[in-house]
């Protein structure tokens, strides 16, 4: 979108911006938005990839910083990883300097999520396909793993990270049974992201 009309902002009439939230919608024309929500919009992208910034890129930046505090270095996992939030996560992952892995259930999904980020792709359809994973890791497990259907992949996760990891849940459709003692036996830590509770003010989750 282009901005109309601002009293008193640090943007001008015209300027290329997209928003994190509106007051007043943004399925319309014009809408209106206070100041903190909106941002520039770079050059290199177009309205349509400006509209979709917010919420994916948001929530993979709260889920590797604020909730799993990621660092270079370690090795991520991307549980589905051919959605938005997922090449989000992919992209914003590599540019921190971890090593990232990436699972599709298709071929042309894999080659999408390691043009995005992804030094290694796996099918999550093939059947094995978690012991080539760890295989990856030189049976260390994974330090990070980003979860978009917690109900399917949670207990496969909780196999596959590493001792006193985390498994930082993104999406899930359902219940799932598990076993509490995978989780202790590994100190792991498991935790949701819900990008509307964020606040302008975050600081990083404490944990012990």
């Amino acid at each position: 979108m282009t901005v109309k009309s601002c009293s008193v902002c640090v943007f001008q009439k015209g300027d290329r911006v997209y928003t994190t939230a509106t007051e007043s919608g943004s399925y319309a024309e014009y809408t209106i938005a206070a100041e903190d929500c909106v941002h520039k919009l770079p050059d290199v992208l177009d309205f349509a990839q400006g509209a979709a910034i917010g919420i994916p890129y948001f929530t993979a930046f709260r889920a590797l910083v604020h909730k799993a505090r990621v660092k270079a270095g370690q090795t991520i996992l991307i549980h589905g990883a051919t959605g938005g939030v997922g090449i989000a996560t992919c992209q914003l992952a590599r540019a921190m300097g971890l090593k990232v892995l990436g699972t599709a259930g298709t071929p042309d999904g894999m080659k999408l999520i390691t043009k995005n980020g992804a030094h290694l792709a796996f099918n999550h359809r093939e059947k094995g396909y978690t012991d080539k994973i760890m295989a990856a890791t030189g049976g260390k497990g994974v330090d990070v793993i980003m979860e978009m259907l917690a109900n399917v992949n949670l207990n496969k996760d909780v196999e596959m990270v590493a001792k006193r990891g985390r498994i930082v849940i993104i999406g899930s459709r359902g219940t799932i049974d598990i076993n509490g003692w995978d989780i202790m036996a590994k100190e792991a830590i498991i935790v949701g992201v819900f990008i509307f509770y964020a606040t302008l003010v975050q600081n990083s989750d404490n944990y012990v």
